[in-house]
């Protein structure tokens, strides 16, 4: 239960650190005069490219990060898989090979009796 609250409180902390606090020299409200339009308008263009490019930056990092720490785990998994799968096929290999060599040799013995020469072909053609 502690361990909750503790995770709980930690995640509400890490979801409010990202509130945006307003500036003071912004005034509430519409523009009284064209001037005050004009500054607003001009504070809005320069600082919407700084936010998205600070949001890509951000975004960009916690993508690299959480791709770092996946690509880790995978390749932890898939290394721990690989060595179970050595031994395996390392236990396996006397077997496989004794029945490969027993196909070879049927193989060998019933390719003679399945192929037929040219001349046998053509004749089947023929007659």
């Amino acid at each position: 239960m502690r361990k909750y609250i503790i995770f709980i409180i930690t995640i509400s902390i890490l979801l409010n650190s990202g509130v945006v606090f307003a500036e003071k020299d912004i005034p509430i409200g519409a523009p009284n005069t064209i001037d005050e339009a004009q500054w607003l308008g001009q504070r809005i263009m320069n600082d919407i490219p700084g936010a998205f490019k600070t949001a890509w930056r951000e975004g960009v990092y916690i993508f690299a990060k959480a791709w770092g720490w996946i690509f880790g785990v995978l390749k932890s998994i898939g290394n721990s898989l690989l060595s179970i799968l050595d031994k395996e096929v390392e236990r396996k290999r006397p077997e496989v090979e004794e029945e490969f060599n027993k196909e070879i040799e049927e193989m060998k013995e019933d390719i003679p009796k399945t192929t037929r020469s040219l001349w046998e072909r053509f004749k089947d053609l023929v007659y």
